[in-house]
């Protein structure tokens, strides 16, 4: 049993040496990308616009019956393009809490059933500004997972050389990876969707929270732990005894 004990601790310290390499690849890919967007000029000196659409094919012919009595195939049939351009107007769209700007009909067809709509997003500006920013937010979270997986290489060489699971260095090392997850999902999950306000034109946005995912992985890690102080306790009176 020690012997699969210490098998998982190189396993899994092989893998966190080989994540500090991706990592430490990417931490000197957006440093070098942080020194030329910063030596550009200043932070209004560029500005980029990005267009972009998208093109929805329906076969009528195969919706939901009711959508159909509802009148779907009527209006498809009886609008034509200026008014169904102006009925768009208004719409959003939500992305991560995020309100992204409507979207707007610019031509359909309808031939044998098929309907085909073109429909054009709203321009997104940049400036070389939220360019800069957005490369040093992707240099914080990589700094934050090299960090992260710094923690859990200690927990797997721990592992790689313990005489027992319940050693007080597992369980500190347990304890420091948890803690750091724990810190580490509420900073990528805020960096992250920073990035992505700044990616869909709306700006620096700051909003808070953690992954359910992340959450249940921590939870499960507490849980460990304190079955591996408790495994220790049982041990240390096991011991006694004898």
């Amino acid at each position: 049993m020690k012997e699969n004990i210490h098998k998982i601790g190189k396993i899994g310290y092989v893998i966190s040496v080989i994540m500090k390499v991706f990592l430490i690849v990417a931490l000197v890919s957006t440093i070098l990308g942080a020194v030329a967007v910063f030596g550009m000029g200043t932070a209004d000196s560029i500005w980029m616009t990005k267009n972009t659409g998208q093109e929805i094919t329906v076969d009528l012919a195969q919706l939901n019956q009711s959508w159909m009595e509802e009148g779907f195939l009527e209006i498809a049939e009886g609008v034509d393009i200026s008014e169904a351009a102006d009925a768009t107007e208004g719409w959003s769209v939500v992305i991560d809490g995020q309100e992204v700007d409507s979207q707007t009909v610019t031509d359909y067809t309808l031939t044998d059933n098929i309907l085909t709509v073109l429909t054009e997003d709203e321009p997104t500006v940049y400036s070389l500004r939220e360019v800069r920013v957005v490369i040093i937010l992707a240099m914080l979270e990589v700094i934050i997972t090299m960090v992260g997986v710094f923690f859990v290489e200690k927990l797997f060489k721990a592992f790689r050389t313990c005489e027992s699971p319940f050693e007080e260095t597992i369980i500190s090392n347990m304890k420091s990876s948890t803690i750091f997850l724990l810190i580490w999902s509420v900073l990528s999950t805020t960096i992250s969707g920073a990035i992505e306000s700044i990616l869909i034109g709306q700006g620096v946005s700051i909003v808070v929270g953690v992954d359910l995912g992340y959450l249940l992985i921590i939870l499960a890690l507490i849980a460990l732990t304190y079955i591996f102080k408790y495994g220790a306790v049982l041990q240390q009176e096991s011991d006694e005894t004898l």
